[in-house]
């Protein structure tokens, strides 16, 4: 069995891979489901990391590796682009209905805002990909597409 500090460390090895506190919880409960010591909700490793005074974490950690939660949109919003005509077969298919955001307003589209904040981690507002051969953008795709996601039930997309 492994002791708490190995949990404390596979804790660290995700929010070095940028994983949200609240995958980690997840995460952690899934990992050891028969020891309920190791199941935190992702309030707790905050406070841990926030509230080092009230016994959390001694290290410094990187500010890369917090992230904001969203909220849990059940439909999908496009843009009003002609690739989106067959949207009628899109709800028929997956149940979910289809929605199309106004021109210039990103916030209508929080999946694509959600992603695009995950790849900012990786690559600042203004990039030029240009710079990043296949292999380092695919080694970007293939940490992102590991990473649980509550919208697939802690599943990864992967």
């Amino acid at each position: 069995m492994r002791s708490c500090g190995s949990s404390r460390r596979s804790g660290w090895r995700r929010l070095e891979k940028r994983w949200s506190l609240e995958q980690i919880s997840k995460a952690l409960r899934a990992e050891f489901p028969d020891d309920p010591a190791r199941h935190v909700v992702h309030e707790t490793i905050y406070q841990a990391l926030y509230r080092p005074e009230l016994g959390g974490l001694s290290r410094e950690l990187p500010a890369r590796a917090l992230r904001t939660r969203r909220r849990r949109r059940r439909s999908l919003t496009w843009d009003q682009g002609k690739e989106m005509a067959l949207h009628q077969q899109v709800t028929a298919a997956l149940g979910l209905p289809v929605y199309f955001c106004d021109k210039a307003s990103p916030w209508q589209r929080p999946s694509d805002e959600n992603t695009s904040g995950l790849l900012r981690q990786y690559f600042p507002k203004g990039s030029d990909l240009r710079a990043h051969g296949p292999d380092e953008l695919a080694a970007v795709a293939a940490e992102l597409n590991a990473r649980p996601r509550k919208t697939v039930g802690w599943d990864t997309p992967a």
